[in-house]
Formats: structure tokens, sequence, C-alpha cells
């Protein structure tokens, strides 16, 4: 399934079984993290700058300001300026003055303040591989959790899903020896440039074949709704519980096959023989009962 060239492809969400998951499965959403809270430390750690001309400074800082520009306009009028740029202007020389902003010509530099730019990314993890023996130990609860498979579309040669009615692209990570370069956040390709900070990790990391999907708003949410024809396959780790099995199983039941939407099962298994584990389909009422009759 996982091979170039084809048409469509799956990736792989590795998960323990808890309230969010399930309410995740039932809402037909994929969950978005701020990269902050993720493991490494030092993944997503942006190094922003400022530099510009100060037409540009102007035209940013009235953006910044779009939704309160009347009252930036009483403010201009009160302290005797005659337009908001010359009361922004008059901003930008105090903040020189106060070295807050550094002159380079005719250029004005600053370092990162996130008050200047308030868009940041929000980021959703997937792997290459359903049968990955790390992320089997790390993300799905010690083999006793489940890993999630959507399925992709080729499109103008990237795999996307469609999120909240857009067509969202998954982006390998790059695994690096050195950190990205810093970012000026007024150059023209910033967004672009932030996207390759988001897909890049510590070499150490390879192991986790991951592919990212990543979004950049300013009114972020949390959760982004996929169909849920793409919602693919349900893989149940080697040590999975009867109980949370039978959660995933309920509502993938409730909220999908119900529906008419068919959704394929695996269990994750060791190989005979080698340290490697594989994914073999199963008939997921057998796969229940059983389950429950080892608990008996």
């Amino acid at each position: 399934m996982n091979q170039e060239g084809q048409t469509e492809k799956v990736f792989y969400k590795y998960s323990a079984i808890k309230d969010s998951l399930i309410e995740n499965i039932k809402n037909h959403q994929i969950y978005f993290s701020d990269p902050a809270n993720f493991n490494d430390i030092a993944d997503c750690k942006f190094n922003f700058y400022f530099k510009a001309n100060r037409q540009r400074w102007i035209r940013e800082m009235r953006k910044l300001n779009e939704f309160r520009l009347e009252q930036l306009e009483q403010q201009a009028r009160k302290q005797g300026f005659n337009t908001i740029d010359d009361l922004l202007n008059n901003i930008i020389d105090y903040y020189i003055n106060e070295k807050r902003f550094q002159l380079e010509g005719d250029l004005i530099y600053s370092d990162y303040d996130k008050r200047w730019h308030s868009a940041k990314p929000v980021v959703s993890c997937f792997c290459e591989y359903g049968n990955n023996p790390l992320m089997w130990g790390l993300y799905a609860n010690r083999h006793k959790g489940v890993c999630i498979g959507y399925k992709s579309k080729r499109i103008n040669n990237k795999y996307k899903i469609t999120l909240d009615s857009n067509e969202e692209a998954f982006l390998k990570v790059r695994y690096c020896e050195k950190p990205p370069s810093r970012i000026n956040l007024f150059d023209d390709e910033a967004i672009n440039k932030v996207h390759e900070v988001v897909r890049t990790k510590f070499k150490k990391w390879d192991y986790e074949d991951e592919y990212r999907i990543i979004l950049t708003e300013d009114k972020q949410k949390k959760e982004r709704a996929h169909k849920r024809e793409d919602l693919e396959r349900v893989i149940f780790g080697s040590k999975v519980e009867y109980c949370d099995a039978y959660r995933v199983y309920r509502v993938i039941k409730d909220y999908y096959s119900k529906k008419g939407i068919q959704i394929n099962y695996y269990k994750i298994q060791e190989s005979q023989g080698k340290y490697e584990l594989k994914m073999e389909p199963i008939n997921i009422e057998e796969f229940m009962h059983a389950l429950q009759y080892e608990k008996m």
C-alpha cells in the first residue's frame, strides 16, 4: 500500500485507547497539537526575527491592529498625529530609541516578539507504517492501544486528505544533524520556511518515519473533520485488552458501519524468528469474541 507512484496511500496515527481517541473517531476528526507540547524539546523550535524597511513595518503593524483601526485613529488624533501611519512611525522611533529595534542601514531589525506575529502552526503527526515496533511501544500504550489508518489521495505529487473541506498535504519529515536557519518573518517566503522548520527533526528520531499535516491560522481549532470513509483501517495492538478494544469496536460500529462505511480491521503480531511486527487482517466479531473469552 505504501509504494511510490500509487494514487492512494494510508498514513497511520498511533494512540492509547482513551476518551479523546473515542471522541475523535466518533466525530470523524483529527486532532492538531501545539508543537510546544511535543516530546522532543528541539522539535519545531523556531528561531525568528523581523527585518524590513519602515514601510513594511507600518504595513504589518496596521495588519496586526486591523480589528482596532478606529481606536488607533482616535489615539492618533488625540496625540496630535494626522494619520495612523504617523502614529505608528512614532512608535517605531520610540522602539529604536529604547533599543528594542535596531537600525541596519534602511532596514529595521527586531528579535522575535509574539505580539508582532500571532499566527503559529498547529501539527498532526502520522507514521508511514502501521507495524513500527518503536511507535507501538512509545505512542500506543506499550502495544495495548491502536493504530488508525487514514486514506489519502495523490494530488499534484502530494498525498492529501480532505479536512474541513480543504485538501491538506501529508508532508514527509526530514531528519537532519543541524537545526534550520533563522527565519525573517517579514520575508515573503516566511510561511514556506516555517513549514520547513516544522517538518525538520533531529536525525536520531528517524525511526519514526514521520509525516505531518501542518496548518497555520490565527484562530486555531484543535480538531479538523475528515470524511468518514477516509478512516480506512483500525489496527489493534498485540496486548490490547477487551474493554478497550470494545470501546473502539463500538464507536466504529455505531458511527461508521451502520452508515454503510466499511472499515478494515487488523491485529499486530510478532513475525516468527524475526524482530518484526506484521499486520494480520481479522474478522472483528471473531476477534472481539476471542478477546472476551481470554478475559474469562
